[in-house]
């Protein structure tokens, strides 16, 4: 499987090793942010994680674990978890919402730019799953086709 033309492939072990290192209070450099919101560029709300097989939803940003992301390997993995055993999902049909997922059954998700206060594209894609982009329709995250404009499909990379 091929999500932005790199192989996903991730094990359990490495994304919890790789996640646990990483904190809310981890500073961004030049390759990119270890830990950061993504806010929607169309409503500016951060998407949130809510628990393993529940709806990632958009919320007011607050600094809190569950509004914090990774990308580790192949995967954005939630601060919700420390452990980095939470990660995001997407269901089984395009154009719902993403789900929560536990990383070792959650497909591949990337997107190109990590870099605080710019702004990136979140797609994903795994065996068993649509390939689908993240993006805001009628205020609310769903993946799924792109868009015939980019607005929806943008993400803000935050502190």
């Amino acid at each position: 499987m091929k999500i932005f033309g790199k192989a996903t492939v991730v094990s359990g072990a490495v994304l919890a090793l790789a996640f646990t290192a990483l904190g809310p209070t981890t500073s961004a450099n030049a390759n990119g942010a270890s830990t950061f919101r993504l806010k929607s560029a169309v409503t500016g709300k951060c998407l949130q994680w809510n628990g393993p097989n529940k709806a990632i939803t958009l919320a007011t940003c607050k600094k809190k674990n569950s509004q914090y992301w990774g990308q580790v390997a192949e995967q954005i993995a939630s601060y919700a978890d420390p452990y980095g055993g939470f990660c995001l999902g997407i269901a089984k049909k395009i154009e719902k919402a993403p789900v929560g997922r536990y990383c070792y059954e959650a497909p591949g998700a990337r997107g190109n730019d990590f870099r605080y206060n710019h702004t990136t594209y979140l797609a994903a894609a795994g065996p068993g799953y649509p390939s689908c982009n993240f993006k805001t329709v009628s205020k609310k995250v769903v993946c799924g086709k792109r868009t015939k404009t980019l607005k929806p499909m943008q993400w803000v990379v935050t502190a």
